[in-house]
């Protein structure tokens, strides 16, 4: 059956007939070609193979382009569902979706605050075909699956914003004591502080505190990503951080970080930011943040457009790094040599190139940045002759 409590409530129904979700084939044959890729993903993702919630998504498609909708109808059924639950299983529900679609029993004993039975709860909710056994994410505990996205979502909207903002906190407490094994625990922990902030921040409730250590996740886990060279992902997440820093605070390494990322994805965004970043700073009296602002932008410019634009660069930087170097600014002095290394770059001075992008580089450490120095390799390769570049490439 479709709708399992129904049985709950005509236990003399004398045959009961329970399907499995359909596999991911058949669930795509339901789905018409007009649909587009990346809204088929969505509506086969959160349908969990249930045909009634493909149907009721697919009404809603349109054309099929735009982000999935979730029917008023489709959403009513999933809530009332709900609350036919006891109090008790609605609560270990409820605390399985703060932490997602997959969740641990750890996880929900340490959030059920005041239930003792959250392995008895967990049974019953699996005999009730809305969680499942899955395959744990963190080692030692035991993982939980919703049958359906829909269903995670309907738990997870029932609760106040409040609460949500509690338990997100909460179960980012737990995930950093018990989640230590997870290659993306910073990104996860991020996420759960940012959603505490957020939902605080909608109640009119600021929390400076935690803000700064969602923050300081999600730009560690940005900072990953920029230096493996995944761009897109870096560009999200700090975009996240910096949105959370206070609207009077100008973060300089963060803003370098997040223009470096934004310069491998979207190259006028990364102007925008740099001139932002260069504003922002003037507006606070903040010269060497003004300054880095502007040789940012000078920098992108070169590949915008590069006519004389290595001279005006030059000029900017050599104007600037006497105020670097009476701030002791080490992180703006990195910009200042990273810049000179793209000056040097333009001309085909790979010597000069070198020796600026080593200078920066000399700053990255005690400048706790993770952004891109430069091409020290780069600049020296050419140096090499034709026997040690055969070696150097093999």
């Amino acid at each position: 059956m479709s709708r399992p409590e129904l049985i709950e409530r005509r236990a003399e129904w004398p045959v009961q007939l329970r399907l499995e979700p359909l596999p991911a084939e058949d669930v795509d044959s339901l789905i018409p070609a007009r649909i587009g890729e990346a809204l088929r993903e969505q509506i086969a993702r959160a349908a969990g193979g249930n045909p009634l919630f493909v149907g009721e998504m697919l009404a809603m498609a349109g054309d099929g382009d735009g982000e999935m909708v979730v029917p008023p109808t489709l959403q009513a059924l999933l809530a009332a569902r709900l609350d036919q639950l006891e109090a008790a299983k609605r609560t270990v529900l409820e605390c399985g979706a703060i932490e997602g679609e997959v969740f641990h029993r750890g996880a929900v004993r340490a959030l059920a605050t005041g239930e003792a039975a959250v392995t008895p709860r967990l049974a019953a909710l699996t005999r009730k075909q809305l969680i499942a056994p899955d395959k744990a994410q963190i080692r030692g505990e035991d993982g939980f699956r919703f049958r359906h996205l829909l269903i995670r979502d309907a738990a997870y909207d029932a609760l106040p914003k409040a609460a949500r903002a509690d338990v997100h906190a909460r179960f980012a407490g737990w995930l950093e004591e018990h989640g230590t094994a997870v290659v993306e625990l910073d990104e996860l922990l991020g996420y759960h502080l940012e959603q505490a902030v957020r939902h605080r921040g909608e109640l009119g409730l600021e929390d400076a505190e935690l803000a700064a250590a969602a923050r300081e996740r999600l730009s560690t886990a940005g900072r990953r990503a920029l230096s493996r060279l995944d761009f897109d992902s870096a560009a999200r997440l700090l975009e996240r951080a910096a949105a959370l820093a206070p609207a009077s605070e100008v973060d300089l390494a963060l803003e370098t970080d997040l223009i470096d990322a934004l310069t491998g994805t979207e190259i006028e965004q990364a102007l925008g930011r740099a001139r932002s970043l260069s504003e922002r700073s003037a507006a606070s009296d903040d010269r060497v943040g003004q300054l880095c602002g502007r040789i940012h932008e000078a920098v992108l410019r070169i590949s915008v457009k590069p006519a004389g634009a290595a001279d005006a660069l030059e000029a900017l930087v050599l104007e600037a790094l006497p105020v670097f170097e009476a701030a002791g600014d080490e992180l703006a002095l990195r910009i200042a040599y990273r810049a000179l290394g793209s000056v040097a770059n333009m001309r085909a001075h790979m010597d000069q190139m070198a020796v600026a992008y080593e200078q920066a580089a000399a700053y990255a450490a005690p400048a706790r940045g993770t952004a891109l120095v430069g091409y020290q390799g780069h600049a020296r390769f050419p140096r090499l002759d034709s026997a040690h570049r055969a070696a150097h490439l093999a």
